[in-house]
């Protein structure tokens, strides 16, 4: 993964990589049809180059893992969307960009879900949590001290989308705060942590003014 600037690794298995997207000469080769059509309903320039550089990236990622060339790495997608290798279904991963920053987590034998967020003191936070988290979620951030809410929404935030993109499920107003698995970890907790039997959470390095969570659980047999 030469050029990136972010690699940032979690054990063996699953990984995390964290980097700033950047396009290279010949990377839109490397995507599919569907995905070049897909790339092309982006209006918004700097999201269409998130989009473009995400996808061949992980393709990059995965030719490392599995020993291939990353034009040998084809991707689809399942009935909700998530996507896949065609090739080897033993190795799973998961994708996630927020403005310039890109993560993307891979794992064998494992279901992964991984998301990054720029901190910003948005308004309206607690509306947006209101439609995203779960009744309990809302009660244990409304009770975090003001001064720590801002990076407190965020943490739950990236945790719970992670957890969401495992499942293979959207973003969905009813779907995630009907899905109550995720609290609020001890204050500067980084090392991996249980939330839900089988599943666990933690926390790549991001740089400053961004936040990354992942989230696994090992495949069923």
């Amino acid at each position: 993964m030469i050029g990136y600037e972010y690699i940032k690794r979690i054990g063996k298995h699953p990984a995390a990589w964290l980097f700033r997207t950047e396009l290279h000469p010949g990377d839109e080769s490397l995507l599919s049809c569907a995905e070049l059509a897909r790339a092309e309903r982006i209006t918004n320039q700097p999201r269409r180059r998130e989009f473009v550089a995400a996808r061949c990236a992980v393709r990059r990622i995965l030719a490392e893992v599995t020993a291939t060339e990353p034009g040998c790495v084809h991707l689809a997608t399942d009935e909700s969307g998530r996507p896949y290798m065609t090739e080897d279904n033993r190795y799973d991963f998961s994708i996630s960009h927020s403005h310039d920053m890109c993560a993307i987590a891979v794992g064998r034998d494992v279901r992964v879900g991984i998301d990054v967020e720029r901190v910003t003191d948005r308004p309206r936070l607690d509306r947006i949590a209101e439609f995203m988290f779960s009744p309990d979620e809302l009660t244990a951030w409304r009770c975090t001290e003001p001064a720590r809410r801002v990076a407190a929404f965020y943490r739950l935030w990236t945790r719970k989308e992670a957890y969401l993109k495992a499942l293979g499920i959207g973003l969905n107003g009813t779907q995630a705060r009907s899905t109550s698995t995720i609290t609020l970890p001890p204050e500067n907790a980084q090392s991996a942590w249980h939330a839900q039997v089988g599943w666990h959470w933690t926390e790549p390095e991001a740089p400053d003014g961004y936040q990354a969570a992942l989230c696994w659980r090992p495949s069923e047999p």
